[in-house]
C-alpha cells in the first residue's frame, strides 16, 4: 500500500510575506547604521581639531552612489557608503550599480563602511573596506552582489 501525503505536507504551504514591514524594517536598519557612521565621522574630525570640516559633513542623495560625503584630515572629500545588517560583518549584502560604479571612479576617496547593529549584549561594530579589498571579497566568497 501506497502511503498518502497530504499535499500542504507534501509541498510546503504558501504563504504571505509582507514586502512592504519587511522593506520598512530595512530601510530603518540602514538608516541607523547611515546614522551611526555620519556621528562617527564628525565625532573624528571634532577630535583631531577639523571643526570646519566636522561641520560640513552631510548625507547625499540615494542616487549619488554613497551615502555620506565627509573629508580626509587634510581637507579633500571622502565619500562613504554604509552597508548595515543585524547579522555579522561578513554576512552578504547588495550594492547597486550606481554604488559599484561609484566606488571604482572613485578608488582612492571612497569607503564600504559595513556596521552590523549591535543587541542589549554587543554594541554595534564597524569594518572599513577601501574599493581593492571589496574586489577581493568579490573574487573570494562573492559576499556582494551587483544590482541593475
Amino acid at each position: 500500500m501506497i502511503e498518502e501525503v497530504p499535499p500542504q505536507v507534501y509541498y510546503k504551504e504558501a504563504r504571505k510575506i509582507d514586502w512592504l514591514s519587511i522593506n520598512m524594517y530595512n530601510a530603518q536598519t540602514g538608516k541607523k547604521g547611515e546614522q551611526l557612521v555620519f556621528e562617527l565621522e564628525k565625532h573624528y574630525l571634532n577630535a583631531i581639531g577639523k571643526s570646519n570640516l566636522a561641520e560640513m559633513v552631510s548625507f547625499v542623495e540615494d542616487s549619488a552612489g554613497y551615502d555620506i560625503r565627509s573629508f580626509f584630515s587634510d581637507g579633500r572629500e571622502k565619500y562613504v557608503e554604509v552597508k548595515t545588517t543585524i547579522h555579522g560583518l561578513e554576512s552578504s549584502y547588495i550594492l547597486s550599480r550606481d554604488e559599484a560604479e561609484f566606488l571604482a571612479s572613485h578608488q582612492d576617496d571612497t569607503f564600504l563602511y559595513r556596521v552590523s547593529l549591535g543587541d542589549d549584549k554587543m554594541p554595534p561594530r564597524l569594518k572599513v573596506y577601501k574599493f581593492n579589498d571589496i574586489i577581493a571579497a568579490k573574487a573570494r566568497a562573492r559576499s556582494f552582489t551587483i544590482t541593475h
